[in-house]
């Protein structure tokens, strides 16, 4: 699920605009008359609620909260502080716009204050969208959502002497929730929240853990281990590759390209031999996009959602980190990026007769190139392929599903999957679920 900023007051019945707005992304929600309890109903759901025009200032204005979030939705008129008090003086600044206050000699007077922060409330939601454009947040993700139509016409005056595009302006009703679950199925804003949401909760959980977090560093000569801060970089870079605004489909291609080759970095000087299942994906990756720099140009997002998940366990040990074996709030958000099988267990079986199907048509593909062992692994056969001058190494589609199928052909080498399937651990079982039609439907 992406996440949303809502800033809007509640003037009338927070239950009901709660349910027009969100009502179709939450179905099941019995949302609650009290604001403040709205607003923690709504936070555990990715969605961000701030109720006046100072307190949406205030959460624009911290970009760590902002970096949480894909999209907003402003109210046009909105209470100017919420009750709230304005200590640093933040709403002098705005009204300083309005020519009566700047003019005033009293600027203490209560009438003239209350006129202009009457006006303030009227503009509220262009101020907010003036500040976010201002520091760089993409006016391609933000909408008003207001149903003071008789205000329209105020704030797009305030638009044209700002020179500023109007942004897409909404009633509260089914065109918003539309636009709502549009947003929250875009497939690359899905992918980019959990890789941020995935670095950065891996982030605060290494600085707790230190070095026994790095789970890497136990397949890495003495030399070569990361440190504490190497990490940190690497999950810096790794959650600024995406940016917020949705690129075009050439530059996604490239983007997603570049993000595969910049995950896998770290498992160049990792040692190849008795790899787990996780890290010997990683380190197979490594080796060919160091080779074949345009192997996954075209790739999807659903695929760079599998590598990242794969990497974050291969990198890092988080039963030392989180203590046990569920999966992560970001893995989550990932995860919907994938059909579930819910009748896995059913397909066990056809699981074996499935990777042999697969192993043969790769060998079909390798046929031509002299791979040596006839009793070669599937992923010596992909290796073999990458080696070659063949130009199925450069068919983005075979490989990808080449890594998917990775996974299966190295969770089980005794050709009994079902019987080697119940034993894997819980996280396991459920990733399978999620990666199996893309890995053989």
């Amino acid at each position: 699920m992406v996440h949303f900023l809502w800033i809007e007051d509640f003037e009338n019945n927070a239950a009901a605009t709660a349910t027009t707005v969100f009502g179709t992304l939450l179905p099941n929600m019995n949302f609650s008359e009290d604001k403040e309890d709205l607003k923690d109903q709504f936070e555990k759901h990715g969605i961000f609620v701030e109720l006046s025009f100072l307190e949406g200032l205030r959460f624009i204005r911290d970009a760590e909260k902002l970096a949480h979030i894909d999209y907003i939705l402003l109210d046009i008129d909105l209470d100017v502080d919420g009750g709230q008090p304005d200590d640093d003086n933040v709403l002098e600044s705005f009204m300083k716009f309005y020519d009566h206050y700047e003019n005033a000699v009293d600027k203490n007077n209560p009438n003239i204050r209350a006129n202009v922060l009457g006006n303030l409330k009227k503009e509220a939601g262009y101020h907010l969208y003036h500040e976010l454009v201002r520091i760089g947040f993409p006016h391609q993700h933000i909408i008003f959502c207001s149903n003071h139509g008789d205000k329209q016409k105020q704030i797009l005056e305030s638009f044209k002497k700002g020179r500023v595009k109007v942004p897409e302006i909404y009633t509260k009703d089914k065109n918003v929730s539309k636009w709502i679950m549009e947003k929250n199925e875009d497939q690359y804003t899905t992918l980019r929240r959990g890789i941020y949401e995935g670095c950065h909760e891996i982030s605060q959980k290494i600085e707790e853990g230190g070095e026994d977090s790095l789970l890497i560093n136990r397949f890495t000569k003495n030399e070569r281990k990361l440190s504490i801060d190497d990490a940190e970089n690497y999950l810096y870079i790794i959650k600024s590759l995406l940016p917020l605004q949705i690129p075009s489909s050439d530059q996604n291609k490239a983007k997603l390209n570049l993000f595969v080759k910049i995950l896998a970095y770290e498992w160049e000087v990792v040692d190849p031999k008795e790899l787990p299942i996780l890290p010997r994906i990683m380190k197979i990756i490594r080796n060919w996009v160091s080779h074949n720099t345009t192997l996954f140009y075209g790739t999807d997002e659903k695929f760079v959602a599998y590598l990242f998940i794969v990497n974050m366990r291969a990198m890092f040990d988080f039963n030392t980190m989180f203590r046990d074996e569920k999966s992560r709030p970001y893995e989550k958000i990932l995860f919907t990026l994938f059909p579930r099988d819910l009748n896995l267990k059913n397909s066990l079986n056809s699981i074996d007769t499935e990777m042999q199907d697969a192993y043969r048509a790769l060998k079909w593909h390798a046929s031509t190139v002299d791979c040596d062992d006839k009793h070669i692994r599937f992923e010596d056969l992909a290796n073999c392929i990458q080696r070659s001058n063949l130009q199925e190494r450069n068919n983005t589609k075979l490989f990808t599903q080449i890594t998917y199928r990775l996974f299966w052909s190295l969770l089980d080498k005794k050709n009994d999957f079902a019987k080697t399937f119940l034993k894997c651990p819980p996280f396991i079982r459920e990733f399978a679920e999620y990666i199996y039609r893309p890995s053989f439907k």
